[in-house]
């Protein structure tokens, strides 16, 4: 995307090359940061692991929504939208919040935990994040992302016979521009996104249910409102 929240994308400001070598430094130097932890060998070798399975499994969803996005002749499926965000969000916390609990020595009962609050917790920031874009809304039907968004998809799958074809239409030529706009801003349309964004932040609260560990507990419910508020 050429804007991201409202600011020019790095590769847009400094090209396509730079952006992507920008890109693979900061991987690089994440894991150069794991490895010259100090900290046991045994705990480095499952951070490690951890950042890797996540660092994949983000970029195979990310690679789910630009096939889709190159392929798309109509609008996905809530279902399709949800397995996107459920790879290319969710991992990103489950990574940062894993990491932590290795290197604090964590009990292993804790790890499924923190991968159902982090499957939870992202839906709802990529939820969020879907409805707060509307805001920025100018150049936004530009992007390539938007046809990927949350809303979208409700717009159509809620939408009449003729609301389906303008949406469908302009995928196709991204004309009409406005009328597009005007059907995923609708009243509807918002009320059933935030329906979803509540389910999900709900979801990660009751995901927490089972830890033993109150410090850590309240510690986590914090980040749910740091997140979602």
């Amino acid at each position: 995307d050429n804007l991201r929240y409202g600011e020019k994308t790095l590769h847009c400001q400094y090209g396509i090359p730079i952006a992507l070598n920008i890109g693979d430094l900061l991987i690089g130097e994440g894991y150069r940061f794991i490895g010259e932890a100090e900290l046991p060998k045994h705990y480095i070798a499952k951070m490690l692991m951890i950042a890797s399975s996540c660092h994949r499994t983000l970029a195979l969803g990310q690679g789910a929504e630009l096939l889709a996005v190159k392929n798309m002749k109509k609008p996905l499926a809530l279902k399709e939208i949800k397995s996107i965000f459920q790879s290319k969000t969710s991992p990103a916390f489950e990574a940062a919040l894993a990491i932590g609990a290795v290197c604090a020595g964590a009990d292993d009962e804790i790890f499924p935990i923190l991968k159902k609050f982090s499957r939870a917790l992202g839906m709802a920031y990529q939820i969020k994040d879907d409805i707060d874009d509307l805001s920025e809304i100018d150049g936004l039907p530009t992007q390539p992302s938007f046809c990927c968004s949350l809303l979208f998809s409700i717009a159509y799958e809620n939408g009449s016979p003729e609301e389906k074809r303008i949406l469908c239409s302009f995928l196709q030529d991204r004309q009409d521009v406005q009328r597009c706009i005007t059907l995923i801003s609708s009243v509807k349309t918002i009320e059933r996104a935030n329906q979803l964004y509540e389910h999900y932040k709900n979801k990660a609260i009751r995901s927490l249910s089972p830890l033993k560990n109150a410090p850590l507990k309240s510690f986590l419910r914090k980040i749910i409102q740091k997140i979602c508020n």
